[in-house]
């Protein structure tokens, strides 16, 4: 039993070694792999990297050595870049594998220093560059300059502005505190910024579909899925395709689900009075989705695409968190002055051109004490309720009665199944 603790102790050399040379065969069989099925030989393969984990995990037992694990790196690094010299030589200029061989040396030092967290990280990290190099590179070849500058504009809003804002309101009123204010308009763009990279990724090639694409592009915007279906079939004189109805009702689903997931992260919990109308709409429009669904045997694959322009564009987030901060201050004075009637025309109002701009200034007040948790949850319903009925007149507007007439029963049975919460709460 004794012997087995051993195994067992985080500060225990055999048990560092063992974990140390696990790490790097797991690591180093990927890279084996690849070598065995180009039949070519590489500096590091299973061996390999298991024995640099290992020099990394060793290079910490000497206690008064304590500058070993810096000499054994810097002998590291110049049989790296010998090797390196030699591959230049030859004509192969990659360095993936020499930078890979010092981070697992570094992988196996962490260890030794009890580091297990970050060595382990270390080392996963190491095995998903090699086990999805060939997608990072196909990523990166379709990967646009405005691509790559929407998410360096993304990483700014979040990692240097976000940090620095105060937390604090900085009115009179207590209502703008920067910090929330803009942490909410990350939530948004973040999750906008992320449906625009599953959408390129995952609506190209073999798999590409109607209803994939659907899915997706209702993660940045149902209302410009509905538009693009519904231009589908402006000038079409035949009947309405099987694939529209469940396309359209896959997207109000997307949309609710993202409003629950909004609602959520920005209130930190699961309150039923707030969350009931997303979910109710959502699980009533999944299953009719799924019934229709059945029903279109073509499975059509159609040319939809969601029109964006880039994965994030500062103006449009300053030009969102404008909105949300006006809108902010009006529910505000408008609950002050006029009362809850004036709150719900303002919701209405807005909720014709989408729900997070009223939903999420609502929670903002909510926090702050101008609304009480029955008033935001009533605004959540209309605002939700409001802007799923509105495809309606999108619907007509673009494809005529037609098209209409296929859709209008499901979308005013998912409303009506929305509104029950006015009447639960």
């Amino acid at each position: 039993m004794e012997n087995i603790n051993i195994f067992m102790d985080i500060s225990n050399p055999i048990f560092q070694l063992l974990i140390a040379a696990f790490l790097g065969v797991f690591v180093g069989l990927r890279r084996e792999v690849d070598l065995q099925k180009k039949n070519i030989h590489g500096i590091r393969g299973v061996r390999t990297s298991s024995l640099v984990t290992i020099m990394g995990v060793v290079s910490t037992f000497l206690s008064q050595f304590p500058y070993l694990p810096i000499i054994f790196l810097i002998s590291l690094i110049i049989g790296v870049i010998l090797v390196y010299r030699k591959g230049l030589n030859k004509g192969l200029i990659g360095m993936t594998s020499e930078i890979s061989l010092i981070l697992l040396f570094l992988t196996g030092v962490f260890i030794g220093y009890e580091k297990f967290t970050l060595g382990i990280v270390l080392g996963l990290l190491v095995a998903i560059s090699d086990a999805y190099k060939d997608i990072l590179h196909s990523f990166a070849k379709n990967l646009k300059i405005k691509e790559w500058s929407g998410t360096l504009q993304m990483i700014l809003i979040t990692l240097v502005v976000l940090p620095f804002l105060p937390k604090v309101a900085i009115d009179p009123w207590g209502v703008f505190i920067p910090y929330n204010v803009w942490l909410l308009v990350v939530l948004v763009t973040g999750i906008s910024f992320i449906g625009y990279f599953l959408n390129k990724f995952f609506s190209k090639g073999k798999i590409k579909g109607v209803y994939l694409t659907s899915f997706l592009g209702s993660i940045i915007s149902s209302t410009a899925v509905t538009v693009g279906l519904s231009q589908k079939l402006k000038n079409n004189k035949e009947k309405t395709p099987k694939y529209f109805l469940p396309s359209i009702l896959l997207a109000i689903f997307v949309m609710e689900f993202r409003d629950l997931i909004i609602i959520i992260l920005a209130t930190n919990k699961v309150n039923l009075i707030l969350i009931a109308t997303p979910l109710i709409m959502g699980i009533v429009s999944i299953v009719m989705f799924y019934w229709f669904f059945k029903k279109d045997n073509e499975k059509n694959k159609v040319d939809l695409v969601v029109d964006e322009k880039s994965p994030f564009e500062i103006l449009p987030s300053l030009k969102f968190a404008l909105i949300f901060s006006i809108i902010l201050f009006l529910v505000y004075f408008v609950k002050k002055y006029v009362g809850d009637n004036g709150v719900y025309f303002t919701t209405f109002l807005v909720s014709l051109i989408d729900t997070e701009t009223i939903i999420l200034p609502s929670i903002e007040s909510f926090k702050n004490g101008t609304l009480d948790i029955k008033l935001l949850g009533n605004i959540i319903t209309i605002s939700i309720v409001i802007n799923t009925l509105i495809k309606l007149f999108y619907i007509q507007f673009f494809s005529g009665n037609k098209s209409l007439k296929v859709v209008i029963i499901p979308i005013i049975t998912i409303s009506v199944f929305g509104l029950l919460p006015l009447i639960i709460f």
